[in-house]
């Protein structure tokens, strides 16, 4: 089984040291889910609204399997939090789908 590719658009202005944080959460959770189905690609974009002094992340993610796709979407100012949402909501209805 081959490693899926991961595709990161507007984590350009992410610090290194916060991009390698955010690789780890998202390798962990694609290791978890390759257990259960053949995963593909999966794509995170990352888009940060300026909300008084703070931003606000909003990660939008699809994960394309073999035969299926799945999306989930979260927004949070922590933008660990954020992914670790849009990763467990991609998670969770990955279980669905294999129920299907």
């Amino acid at each position: 089984m081959k490693e899926p590719e991961v595709a990161f658009v507007g984590f350009k202005d992410i610090d290194d040291s916060e991009i390698s944080v955010i690789k780890g959460i998202v390798l962990k959770t694609l290791n978890k889910l390759s257990k259960k189905t053949e995963i593909e690609l999966i794509r995170l974009e990352l888009k940060q609204h300026k909300h008084a002094k703070e931003f606000v992340h909003e990660i939008k993610a699809v994960l394309f399997l073999k035969n299926n796709r799945i999306s989930a979407t979260d927004t949070d100012k922590n933008i660990y939090k954020a992914l670790s949402g849009v990763m467990c909501k991609l998670d969770k209805e990955s279980e669905h789908k294999e129920k299907d």
